[in-house]
């Protein structure tokens, strides 16, 4: 025999002699298991039967909380009915409440209206009074001022005739030296015709500007290229604005310079005379 042939029939030998002890040990512990299954059994029946009374009982405890629920539902369904009537009388009284809370309301509203009304009523009645009173004392004022109008109006109606009369006087020497300009003129015109000069020492107008300002001495832009000659007086102004008058003193062909003459100063000038160059100069202003 082989040694494989005698490991194989050892194993069948080990094989054979477990199963044995298994099945002898699987048998002994089923006749112990069978015991124990009875046995619990018993116990198990004897359980079921006590829980179908306690089903029993509990099944008339849920019948009896059945019946008083439902007896309860039938209260709470008329509490319900009650609550429900209760809420309504509730929304009627809101409702009334709200519509007597609005009346009052409307009534303050008019109150006030009627109070500030009477308010507004007293003041224009004050105003109105104050109007009167001032209007009478503008009437008063009035009737004096009227008074005083008519003693004016009579003094001036006097110095109006005597200004008529002023003013006639006047008219009458326009008219004679009218009459004398115009024998003049016929004088003149004969004496151009017979070739006789006649220089009336008029000055030409003559425009310019200031040039320069040197220790009150003012140098202007014309000189005797456009007839400047010494002695004529031109007049200063800064557009609208007269300031001074000066006198030619020195005479160049394209400029001239002269000196401030204090009487032509304002008042308001305190003595200075406030030239500028660029200031505008003529002989006459127009």
């Amino acid at each position: 025999m082989s040694t494989l042939s005698k490991v194989f029939v050892i194993l069948n030998l080990v094989l054979s002699i477990t199963f044995a002890v298994f099945v002898s040990y699987f048998y002994k512990h089923a006749q112990n298991w069978r015991a124990f299954y009875n046995e619990l059994k018993v116990a198990s029946d004897t359980t079921i039967k006590q829980k179908n009374l306690d089903i029993v009982d509990r099944d008339q405890v849920i019948l009896g909380l059945t019946n008083k629920n439902a007896a309860l539902r039938t209260e709470i369904s008329a509490r319900n009915g009650e609550i429900s009537a209760l809420n309504q009388e509730k929304n009627a009284l809101q409702i009334e409440i709200q519509g007597q809370a609005a009346t009052i309301k409307t009534l303050n509203n008019n109150a006030e209206k009627q109070t500030n009304l009477l308010a507004s009523m007293k003041n224009d009645a004050r105003q109105l009074q104050d109007k009167v009173n001032e209007l009478q004392k503008q009437a008063e004022v009035a009737i004096r001022e009227k008074d005083q109008a008519l003693d004016t109006y009579h003094e001036n109606e006097l110095k109006l005739k005597d200004l008529n009369n002023i003013l006639q006087a006047c008219n009458e020497s326009i008219h004679r030296l009218e009459l004398e300009n115009n024998s003049h003129q016929l004088i003149f015109n004969e004496m151009r015709r017979k070739g006789i000069p006649i220089d009336l020492g008029a000055t030409p107008t003559i425009t310019g500007n200031v040039t320069g300002l040197n220790r009150g001495v003012v140098m202007i832009s014309v000189g005797s290229d456009d007839r400047v000659k010494e002695g004529y007086v031109f007049a200063i102004a800064r557009g609208e604005h007269f300031i001074c008058n000066i006198r030619i003193d020195k005479v160049w062909p394209d400029e001239a310079s002269g000196v401030v003459l204090p009487d032509s100063l304002r008042p308001e000038a305190n003595g200075q005379a406030d030239i500028k160059v660029g200031d505008y100069v003529a002989t006459h202003l127009q």
